[in-house]
């Protein structure tokens, strides 16, 4: 490994737990590889005089992107062709890690390449990936990536984003002032997302306004340096005291919007654990239905359950959250998205529907133990990381881009900020 790397120390314990794991890698995704990595597998195949799946191994995917112009090939019951009786990969087993694509070597591990540095980050699709970072004291200590640890670190990919956009110029600057607003605690995370809300809807005016930016290069670093040590103004707005959830009257509305969507999703998706898990959470709300009760009463039973979940496990909710928040901003980085205000946007809708499912999961009440607190906090993260983060559009803005409604975005993320 060239690149100096770091991690957070919980991806430095992961071991795959193989057929113990209650999901699999694969399961109810779109797996996407390089035509090489499928040559690669058919030339294995034939040299060790093993056939082929029936179904073949692979299907033509030409509109993605070049190292994902082909898709693993699923059976009917959405798992790779490869899974063999045991819930395991025949073809590791039989024929060694050289043989995988990359994407399958180096799950659930994520690689960027972040200024000059590689970082790993996890991908919490996987649940044993999810038990670690967020049931251990100390699992978003960064420490540096131990020998071994990654299998392909040459298939790290450079950081999203346009070279020499000032955003990726000075990405970890940024991120530094986004865990400033989101990680210290003591204040309401939902105070802390409506301070950062703000600010980035002023960062994005500045840098991805209609106006002309000074043509001196160093003239324009300078002003995004000067924005970003200012950012202490803005973040003494996140020791306001958040608004209550009472009486607001839109929180209904808002419930039963992620419900339907929730239900939407479950229906696109082949993962029997994802049905269950939705529709639990609307039985338990009362949303038996297309339309569900009326919003006020939807709203009263989250917030009743909430509340008795916040005052016995308050602290606990509140490091699986700093937890989930700190790997989050390593696995996704901000020049994924347009602008600020769009990543804060569609972090702040995840963090509505993780605060939503754990009030509303069947498994947890205000007596439950914190062991059936930790083991619904871990479906709930990784059925909605896994089926969720990769349906980007999920209530997302109408557009992106120069010509988006930045004022409906800010509204937008403070009316979900108030979930959190």
């Amino acid at each position: 490994m060239t690149l100096p790397a770091t991690t957070l120390r919980f991806m430095t314990r992961f071991r795959c737990i193989a057929e113990r794991c209650e999901d699999t890698c694969c399961g109810g995704l779109r797996v996407g590889v390089s035509e090489a990595s499928v040559q690669r597998i058919h030339e294995t195949l034939r040299a060790a005089g093993k056939p082929e799946p029936t179904e073949g191994i692979s299907i033509p995917f030409p509109e993605g992107a070049p190292s994902e112009r082909t898709l693993l090939r699923m059976r009917s019951d959405g798992h790779c062709v490869f899974l063999d009786t045991e819930r395991r990969c025949s073809l590791h087993r039989e024929h060694g890690e050289a043989v995988l694509p990359d994407v399958c070597a180096t799950f659930p591990r994520t690689l960027w390449v972040q200024e000059g540095r590689l970082e790993v980050s996890g991908s919490l699709a996987c649940p044993e990936a999810v038990r670690l970072l967020l049931l251990a004291e100390d699992a978003v200590e960064q420490v540096p990536v131990p020998p071994g640890l990654v299998a392909r670190p040459e298939a790290a990919r450079p950081a999203p984003g346009l070279p020499g956009d000032l955003y990726v110029l000075h990405a970890g600057a940024v991120r530094d002032a986004l865990r400033e607003f989101l990680l210290p605690g003591g204040h309401p995370l939902s105070s802390r997302l409506s301070a950062l809300a703000r600010w980035a809807l002023r960062m994005d005016g500045l840098f991805r306004g209609p106006s002309p930016l000074p043509e001196d290069e160093e003239e324009t670093r300078a002003l995004l340096r000067a924005e970003l040590q200012g950012v202490g103004a803005f973040v003494a707005l996140a020791q306001a005291p958040p608004e209550p959830l009472g009486p607001w009257e839109e929180g209904g509305a808002r419930v039963l919007r992620l419900l339907t969507q929730l239900k939407h999703l479950s229906g696109v998706t082949r993962s029997e654990r994802f049905a269950r898990f939705v529709q639990g959470c609307r039985s338990v709300l009362g949303v038996t239905g297309e339309e569900g009760q009326e919003g006020s009463n939807v709203w009263r039973l989250y917030t009743t359950r909430r509340a008795g979940l916040d005052a016995r496990h308050g602290a606990r909710l509140e490091q699986y959250f700093r937890h989930y928040l700190e790997n989050y901003l390593l696995r996704h980085p901000h020049t994924e998205a347009f602008g600020l205000l769009a990543y804060v946007h569609r972090l702040t809708v995840r963090l509505a529907l993780l605060r939503l499912t754990l009030a509303a999961h069947p498994g947890v009440s205000a007596e439950c133990t914190q062991e059936t607190l930790d083991q619904t906090a871990v479906e709930c993260f990784q059925l909605l990381s896994r089926n969720v983060d990769l349906a980007p559009d999920f209530l997302a803005l109408p557009r992106e881009g120069a010509g988006g409604d930045r004022a409906r975005c800010l509204e937008e993320t403070l009316a979900w900020a108030r979930f959190s």
